[in-house]
């Protein structure tokens, strides 16, 4: 599936956990969704999700915010959407 987005940001992290002493890598992407369909909600409101690096490579070299399409798939299970990649990127010059 694919939807048209306004990605706000991007970003990365990688940390070691110090309870765990495990390493923590990821990346955060908030954006915009084309629509909501939250009950009680006057407006749209951002979106966080987090993705693998291959997924946030697509956004590491252009300025955001941007407008874009975002390919996703639906874990039904877990009621989820899943990013997949981004393609179609347009860099909003202001807001």
């Amino acid at each position: 599936m694919v939807e048209e987005v306004l990605i706000l940001s991007c970003s990365s992290y990688d940390f070691t956990d110090s309870e765990t002493g495990r390493n923590i890598k990821g990346n955060t992407i908030w954006l915009v969704p084309s629509f909501s369909s939250e009950e009680n909600v006057n407006g749209i409101k951002p979106v966080k999700y987090t993705v693998k690096d291959d997924v946030a490579a697509d956004l590491k070299f252009i300025k955001l915010p941007a407008n874009g399409l975002m390919k996703f798939a639906v874990d039904f299970t877990r009621n989820k959407v899943i990013p997949l990649s981004f393609s179609d990127l347009a860099v909003l010059e202001s807001l």
